[in-house]
């Protein structure tokens, strides 16, 4: 009788230690998976103030933007050269740019 005591004794004794080890377990996982959570905050937060995050969006969509309103535009190579002899008339004057 005195050794079935001992033994659900020593049983109860390793169900509390294996509790309270269960218990440290989820709480250094929660601390883990914190831990990653602010890492990965931080990550974000750098990115952002070394401009990585959303100014390269912003240039791509002016890319876009300026291609498709160049591609509305439909001018002809002989027509560019028309107005750039324009332009160039009305800003340096009647000389001629092209020679040397």
């Amino acid at each position: 009788v005195l050794n079935d005591f001992m033994m659900r004794a020593k049983t109860l004794e390793r169900l509390e230690e294996y509790r309270v080890i269960q218990k440290y377990a989820h709480e250094r996982e929660q601390d883990i998976q914190l831990l990653h959570k602010h890492r990965e905050e931080r990550k974000m937060k750098e990115e952002i103030s070394r401009g990585k995050g959303l100014k390269k969006k912003k240039v791509e969509e002016a890319f876009m933007r300026s291609q498709s309103e160049a591609d509305l535009i439909e001018e002809t190579p002989e027509e560019q050269l028309r107005q750039l002899d324009e332009f160039e008339a009305a800003r340096f004057g009647s000389r001629d740019s092209d020679s040397d």
